[in-house]
């Protein structure tokens, strides 16, 4: 009983954080990585605050990117890398994901719309 409860009161920091102004708050309690773990992004997430619309879990190295819907020709050119943890700053709504199995992908239109999983080729 009570580690439902503890459970549940952590989603509930989460998301109470994640609505708020103090969003550095937030820690990575979902993902089995450690908040200082190297993800891939862009420029377009992290710069231009673009919606992560694309997550990828690769399965050669277990290694996470996180894109927009930006078209890049070059990904040296507009590639970014940072902590686990700054992802889930940006957006909360990454941690639905933590348990995507390495191999897949996940895709959605916009932030807040229901994320797609699919196993990449």
């Amino acid at each position: 009983m009570k580690v439902k409860i503890y459970i549940t009161f952590s989603i509930l920091t989460i998301i109470i954080s994640c609505s708020s102004s103090q969003s550095t708050q937030i820690t990575n309690k979902k993902f089995k990585e450690k908040d200082n773990t190297a993800v891939f992004t862009t420029k377009f997430v992290l710069t231009d605050k673009k919606d992560i619309t694309t997550v990828t879990h690769e399965k050669e190295d277990g290694a996470w990117q996180f894109f927009s819907n930006d078209h890049f020709d070059n990904f040296e050119d507009v590639a970014k890398i940072v902590g686990l943890v700054e992802i889930v700053k940006l957006d909360c709504t990454i941690l639905e994901l933590a348990d995507m199995p390495e191999g897949f992908a996940a895709h959605r239109k916009f932030k807040g719309d229901k994320w797609i999983i699919e196993k990449q080729n």
